[in-house]
């Protein structure tokens, strides 16, 4: 690993993701740190040493490589990594009916897909390692 000096853009950068609790970064988050070309050049080193995973436009979330498949795997999984993406963004969204049915024992069926229902408009796309984000019903306006 390169030494990273403690007034540099990268080492401010690698401290606020490393201290960020919830594990997603926005991208506003990084803006009060240097410009917009100098953060987009240390996400994108992030991401290059599989430190980083962008799920969304402006939504990043910690990251760790697979020491099987030498691939970023998300630090918390996709799904809960999404649902505080939403929670970050302010989307209000509730647990899909599958879901929903799961947990209350109405059906034995597991849910697969990461489903939820939103309440409030969201009209981005998440998406991660060919798993997306679906909007029960399609909706993703309410």
């Amino acid at each position: 690993m390169k030494v990273t000096y403690e007034n540099s853009i990268e080492f401010k950068v690698r401290e606020l993701i490393k201290n960020n609790k919830s594990g997603v970064i926005l991208r506003e988050d990084l803006s009060a740190l240097g410009s917009y070309r100098q953060i987009s050049r240390v996400l994108n080193k992030l991401i290059a040493s599989k430190e980083l995973a962008k799920i969304s436009h402006g939504i990043y979330s910690r990251a760790y490589e697979s020491e099987y498949l030498d691939i970023p795997l998300l630090e918390r999984g996709f799904e809960e990594t999404t649902q505080k993406a939403l929670d970050r963004l302010n989307v209000e969204w509730d647990s899909s009916a599958a879901v929903k049915a799961y947990n209350s024992g109405e059906t034995q069926q597991v849910p697969v897909n990461n489903t939820v229902r939103l309440r409030t408009r969201c009209r981005r796309k998440f998406s991660y390692a060919g798993r997306d984000l679906r909007f029960e019903g399609n909706v993703n306006a309410r």
